[in-house]
């Protein structure tokens, strides 16, 4: 395996191994709205803020699987039809927005592999993580004590690029959600001190997320800022229970929210909720059609819990926490 010592390989906390830097992550080309940026792929930062208006960003380049990583990760018997799949992970801390770009899917084979990453402005803020990874595909591996062989397991990662979608200290809100972390003991208009979060709808224009820190074990690892280890593990897994209930109130919100003769929300959040989830609700990509079939089902009470059905769809494919766990009991194996 030449060259592989110049890979950082974890075998003291995982027992398998696993390469942190195996993947090479490439920026070829960012767009704001159309328009290129300059940037300096040393510092792997996209400074999209320079652009206060955009709505869209598009991010291009390339993933490198060497095939030294190939050899690695994967048993023998499997490396001429290796069962990896690999993706770019999307994460925004502050509007608790994850998402997976697939790039590619079993066999993976040693080579490049092209990458877009788009982003909408009502989606993000502050510092958005893009983080490759390789984990293991859907085929359950061979008798194996040396490689991992559950399907889903991530194999190996690469080093991250930063959107910077705001200037630090920048005090502009995002359309979509804004978050903050706050005592909810000393602001009797939050829920009691026993709340890990709160969805504050008061203001229904600007839904707001706040983080009880009176809970400060549990805000220190949300805030977390790694990609790999027990920590960032933790973080994920958290972060997934938050969002489900979150993301659940702001659909159901939506719903009741739309016109029943215009089939149009109310506001413009709740569009990017339509989009983010309709497809994977009710097969269609029309975003009128999906308002007016959300609109139906929360309006009959017979069908509100199949309306559930597919919210719990939806979110168990948006926020996959399957693999979010997986991660995390390999984690906690070596604890």
């Amino acid at each position: 395996m030449t060259g592989i010592r110049s890979q950082r390989l974890r075998t003291r906390s995982l027992p398998y191994p696993y390469l942190d830097y195996g993947l090479k992550f490439t920026v070829t080309d960012c767009r704001v709205d159309g328009s290129s940026i300059d940037f300096t792929p040393d510092h792997r930062v996209l400074p999209v803020f320079t652009n206060d208006n955009w709505e869209r960003v598009s991010i291009h380049g390339t993933l490198t699987v060497k095939d030294e990583v190939v050899q690695t990760v994967f048993p023998e018997e499997e490396r001429d039809e290796p069962p990896g799949d690999l993706y770019v992970a999307v994460r925004s801390l502050e509007t608790i927005y994850r998402d997976r770009i697939n790039v590619a899917q079993t066999p993976l084979r040693p080579g490049d592999y092209d990458v877009t990453v788009t982003l909408s402005f009502d989606q993000v803020r502050g510092d958005v993580q893009l983080v490759p990874f390789l984990v293991r595909g859907d085929k359950e591996g061979p008798d194996d004590v040396e490689h991992a062989t559950t399907p889903g397991v991530r194999l190996a990662s690469g080093k991250p690029w930063t959107v910077r979608v705001d200037q630090k200290d920048d005090d502009t809100e995002v359309q979509f959600m804004d978050g903050e972390t706050k005592s909810f003991g000393e602001d009797p208009s939050l829920p009691s001190s026993d709340h890990l979060y709160y969805l504050d709808l008061r203001n229904p224009e600007q839904p707001k997320l706040w983080l009880n820190e009176d809970h400060q074990r549990i805000t220190e690892v949300i805030h977390e800022n790694g990609t790999m280890g027990a920590g960032a593990r933790m973080r994920d897994v958290i972060l997934d229970e938050i969002q489900y209930p979150v993301w659940t109130q702001l659909l159901m919100r939506t719903a009741s929210d739309i016109d029943s003769e215009t089939n149009q929300p109310k506001h413009e959040w709740q569009e990017v909720v339509l989009t983010m989830f309709g497809e994977d609700m009710y097969g269609v990509n029309d975003e009128e059609q999906v308002a007016k079939r959300i609109r139906s089902d929360v309006s009959d009470s017979e069908e509100i819990p199949y309306l559930l059905e597919k919210v719990d769809s939806a979110l168990q494919k948006h926020i996959q926490p399957r693999e979010q766990l997986i991660n995390l009991i390999e984690e906690g194996l070596q604890i």
